[in-house]
């Protein structure tokens, strides 16, 4: 009789609850350790990518206003657009700037986000950048 496989993962779970040898705790242990490492470098990557969307919105959003502005006002524009789409707690906007050359405008901006789970190998921060033509 085919034994399903419900059965056979229940078998596998009692024989190891009742193996004294150890080997399932060693090798659990070893295991443990990458496997925590890649869900907390997953959660700074998913920080980093968020960041990383709202700096480009908040830039393109900053180069749309200063090219509807009068060319006196572009950089005041583009700064307060900017800084009004970019906003939160976890990040710090390290730069900002737009320059226009032979009727052409491009914005770039810098951030650096504090990481929360890669700072215990070493990886205190991550910088990131957008451009914006």
């Amino acid at each position: 009789m085919p034994m399903t496989l419900l059965a056979a993962v229940r078998r596998a779970i009692r024989r190891s609850k009742n193996d004294e040898s150890g080997a399932v705790a060693i090798i659990f242990a070893l295991a443990l350790v990458p496997i925590l490492a890649l869900v907390g470098a997953s959660i700074d990557y998913s920080r980093a990518t968020a960041l990383r969307m709202r700096l480009q919105i908040a830039l393109d959003s900053g180069v749309l206003a200063a090219a509807a502005a009068p060319e006196a006002e572009r950089q005041t524009v583009f700064k307060q657009a900017f800084d009004s789409h970019f906003f939160g707690a976890d990040a710090v906007a390290n730069s900002a700037c737009l320059t226009v050359q032979s009727g052409f405008m491009e914005g770039q901006a810098t951030a650096t986000l504090e990481t929360a789970v890669a700072k215990v190998v070493g990886i205190d921060r991550l910088d990131l950048r957008a451009t914006s033509k």
